[in-house]
């Protein structure tokens, strides 16, 4: 398959070139459709190779040390309605309220002993890689898109 097209109801369409991943794409809410979303995004896939779209760019970094659950749980009997967008859009967004500002690491290892949600905060592109390096995230800047 054509890494630029996705088949979605029947039609092909063109990947919008502002994206480099398909998966930032799909994310887009007039994109998934309201069809079946997972809320937060879980991945339901598990990148068995070292070498893909990227060219293994990431892989030791960030995708060899996810491990697959090894829990048995019956979904069927758990109640994920929390989960549902309405719900959860509206607890997350209380729980990213209340929880206290912090600025890298020195203000975080600050807030560690005090037990309570941080909200990590940055300023600006620069600001967000720097951040993101003291913690061991991803630090790619993508733009801004939600499934709100």
């Amino acid at each position: 398959m054509d890494a630029n097209k996705v088949n979605m109801d029947g039609a092909v369409t063109k990947v919008a070139q502002n994206f480099t991943y398909w998966d930032d794409w799909v994310r887009l809410k007039e994109v998934h459709k309201d069809r079946q979303f997972i809320r937060p995004e879980v991945c339901r896939t598990y990148n068995f190779g070292e070498h893909g779209s990227s060219m293994g760019q990431f892989f030791n970094q960030y995708l060899k040390p996810i491990k697959l659950n090894d829990a048995h749980i019956d979904w069927n009997s758990e109640d994920l309605s929390y989960l549902s967008e309405d719900k959860f859009l509206i607890k997350f967004g209380k729980d990213v309220a209340n929880a206290t500002p912090v600025h890298g690491s020195d203000d975080l290892l600050k807030a560690h002993n005090l037990y309570v949600d941080v909200r990590i905060q940055y300023n600006d592109q620069g600001d967000f890689e720097r951040v993101a390096r003291q913690f061991g995230v991803f630090e790619e800047w993508k733009q801004m898109q939600f499934c709100i």
